[in-house]
């Protein structure tokens, strides 16, 4: 995941005017699980990617690109 999609989410947040905890509510998300996605520690689920890309009125692959097969 990682820069790209924690700056992804950090600016969608931004135009969307909502804190971390208030975005992490709004996907029933964990508060600590959101700051971890968001900060690049961990990937979200495909679940976790739907409920994020629900919050922001976006398609999932907005916010969440495919990811290239090696």
């Amino acid at each position: 995941m990682m820069v790209n999609v924690a700056n992804r989410l950090k600016v969608l947040r931004a135009e969307h005017r909502l804190s971390q905890m208030d975005t992490a509510d709004r996907a029933s998300i964990p508060y600590n699980r959101f700051w971890r996605i968001e900060n690049g520690y961990t990937d979200p689920t495909d679940e976790e990617r739907q409920a994020l890309a629900a919050v922001f009125g976006v398609a999932v692959s907005r916010v969440f690109p495919r990811r290239k097969v090696a």
